[in-house]
């Protein structure tokens, strides 16, 4: 190994080794985690737009329910739910996510397979739903936040329509599945918006 190679070897390692303290850090000290650790980004790149989209939607309701479709470490969750609270009307945020394996080889996109495998088992081990639990109590929003433990096929369609004033969608991101998540949301809502992230695989074959 060369000296270039070796020195780019040593800042990752380091890299590493500093956000896992960070990590152990947060979780001593009851804070929220969010970073590399479990894949766990936060939202800095949607928090304005979402936190505008609240403010538009908020302003006719005494209590705004939100419907959220994939939380992984509940980045997105925190920002519903902190809206929610600065407006200072009622509200809840159900997380639907089950919270275990479910990616293959057709689902994971441009995700190197190393970070899947990774990904994969902190899921198979609970470490990404415990770190949900963790940071929703840590952030002070569990009377706001009620996690529903199932997949998205599993729970929309026995829940009672019109119930919801904003859907959120950022769970499977194959087409397939947006599209299926889309469709079985539609009638959740009463008069509110329906919000979907990013598609993976545009090109899926169906």
């Amino acid at each position: 190994m060369g000296i270039r190679a070796s020195f780019y070897l040593f800042r990752k390692l380091t890299a590493d080794l500093s956000e896992w303290i960070r990590y152990r850090i947060h979780l001593y000290k009851n804070e929220p985690y969010f970073g590399r650790i479990l894949a766990a980004s936060g939202m800095s790149h949607r928090r304005t737009p979402m936190q505008k989209l609240m403010e538009l939607e908020v302003k006719n309701h005494t209590f705004f329910r939100i419907l959220e479709i994939g939380s992984w470490a509940g980045a997105s969750a925190l920002l519903w739910a902190k809206a929610i609270k600065d407006s200072g009307i009622g509200g809840i945020v159900f997380c639907v996510d089950p919270w275990r394996p479910y990616m293959n080889q057709k689902n994971i996109g441009n995700i190197k397979i190393g970070k899947y495998q990774k990904i994969e088992r902190a899921l198979g081990e609970g470490k990404i739903y415990k770190l949900f639990l963790h940071n929703i109590k840590a952030a002070g929003y569990s009377d706001i936040i009620k996690p529903l433990r199932f997949s998205s096929d599993e729970i929309l369609p026995v829940l009672r329509g019109g119930e919801f004033n904003l859907v959120y969608i950022d769970g499977d991101h194959s087409y397939s599945q947006v599209i299926k998540d889309l469709e079985n949301c539609r009638r959740l809502l009463v008069g509110g918006v329906l919000y979907a992230e990013m598609i993976w695989n545009c090109r899926e074959t169906r």
